[in-house]
């Protein structure tokens, strides 16, 4: 039980250095080309944060399980706007910028839509993964066009491009390996005590897979840059839908349950046109309140699935 303490304990402490290293290059970066941190964030930072997703998309398809794939993204997803969202609007207020409310958020409810109409069929092949990868590209494009750079946080200016591009890749591969390495402490020491391992994959792991994207963002909101946090879950989902869906698609003929549909794909839409109702309905900013009623609904949907797997 110890080895798997300190991984846990490693993962944590590993974890924490790498997201503040990564936001700190990436603030960098943005800084030396004059970039908005926005767009980092729905560009460099959520393509790296997704890595993960990517990776297990492919695997599962090369190993006979594809509708993992698509479930790991969609269960992704969901962990992006009610964990990572919530948790950086429960430690700082969220503004969303104009552009953010009429380009990056319709983008990402339009490409959802896309993604959960396709699959709806309970089948996605090669012809779907050709259409969500263009239009992924295409909502990309409109999420991320027409920022303005904007302040980047206290230190990033200190930093010569070399060192930021070093903390971006550094950061990077620390996040991943801390990630996994927290996730498989802990997925062991719960099945030590007992819990059935159906409920530590719904939990544990399904958590797990989104931490890159829940420490990033909530590294970004720790060192004032909210629109790193609001950039990543943008760019992470929209990337999560236009290139793991494809991946999945293009390399196989996938099924997908139809609890998945009613239960996953409809949360997942839900969660997302949520967030943009919020950002017109609202004062345009989400604070704490937003925040823990996200988290509220992740640990509801949690339990849900909890359910429903049993």
């Amino acid at each position: 039980m110890w080895l798997y303490t300190t991984a846990i304990v490693i993962g944590i402490v590993a974890l924490t250095w790498s997201a503040d290293r990564f936001v700190e290059g990436a603030s960098g970066v943005a800084l030396k080309f004059n970039i908005s941190p926005l767009v980092i964030g729905m560009t460099i930072v959520a393509i790296g944060t997704s890595a993960p997703e990517v990776l297990v998309s492919v695997m599962a398809v090369t190993t006979g399980a594809p509708d993992l794939a698509v479930g790991n993204a969609v269960g992704s997803n969901i962990a992006n706007i009610a964990l990572a969202l919530g948790i950086s609007a429960c430690i700082v207020t969220i503004p969303l910028a104009r552009r953010v409310k009429t380009h990056a958020l319709p983008a990402l409810v339009a490409i959802t839509i896309l993604g959960t109409a396709i699959a709806w069929d309970g089948l996605l092949n090669w012809v779907d993964g050709v259409i969500i990868l263009i239009a992924g590209g295409v909502a990309t494009w409109l999420a991320s066009a027409g920022h303005d750079a904007e302040e980047v946080p206290e230190g990033a200016d200190k930093l010569s491009l070399g060192r930021s591009l070093l903390w971006l890749g550094l950061g990077l591969t620390t996040l991943l390996a801390s990630a996994r390495l927290l996730v498989w402490g802990a997925s062991e020491m719960a099945i030590g005590f007992g819990v059935p391992e159906v409920v530590v994959g719904l939990t544990v792991v399904a958590i797990g897979t989104s931490l890159p994207e829940v420490a990033a963002s909530v590294a970004g909101a720790l060192k004032g840059q909210p629109q790193i946090a609001i950039g990543n879950v943008i760019g992470s989902n929209i990337f999560n839908i236009g290139g793991v869906f494809a991946v999945a698609g293009l390399l196989a003929e996938v099924r997908i349950a139809e609890l998945t549909l009613q239960r996953d794909f409809m949360t997942m839409l839900g969660l997302t046109l949520l967030v943009l109702a919020l950002a017109w309905i609202g004062r345009g900013q989400i604070g704490k309140l937003i925040g823990a009623s996200l988290i509220a609904i992740y640990a509801g949907y949690l339990g849900l699935l909890t359910w429903t797997s049993l």
